[in-house]
């Protein structure tokens, strides 16, 4: 879906570059729920509001910039926020939007808080990447290196 929406907006669903991604298609049951749910493929709340919180992502490095990629309808009233440490310290963040975490760690989390009964979300997706590809760089070029980091293929759908 998100690459078909690509190809007709001619437009790139990771301008940033993002080694990593964490994906939800919402076509199983996975979260903590508190007044939403999981059903025919969409997240959505069961009342007039709700809160979803994926399951914890482990990553082998801290965790430093974040953006978010979300489709669904009404998601104008949903607001998204992420944790880079489990959930100690989470991070508002907009739609087709990056952040620089200001406490990084190695367990992502997304947060969804959703204040409208009809909000629906079909696709939510966090790129993100960490210390090591700033490493990689200034190793790069403090080597007498040209300082670039090479990013092999991605698909906003890979897991």
């Amino acid at each position: 879906m998100i690459e078909e929406t690509n190809k007709q907006k001619q437009t790139s669903s990771n301008p940033f570059g993002m080694k990593f991604s964490y994906n939800f298609l919402f076509n199983s049951d996975s979260g903590t729920h508190s007044g939403t749910e999981i059903t025919s493929g969409v997240l959505k709340p069961t009342g007039t509001t709700g809160t979803w919180t994926s399951p914890a992502k482990e990553h082998s490095y801290n965790i430093t910039t974040a953006y978010l990629k979300m489709i669904g309808e009404k998601i104008e009233n949903v607001s998204i926020s992420v944790s880079a440490n489990n959930g100690d310290n989470y991070q508002s963040i907009s739609n087709n939007n990056k952040i620089d975490f200001t406490a990084t760690g190695q367990q992502l989390r997304i947060k969804a808080e959703i204040t409208d009964s009809t909000s629906r979300i079909d696709s939510l997706s966090i790129l993100y990447s960490d210390r090591a590809i700033i490493e990689e760089i200034a190793s790069g070029a403090s080597s007498g290196g040209q300082g670039e980091s090479q990013v092999s293929g991605f698909s906003i759908l890979d897991v």
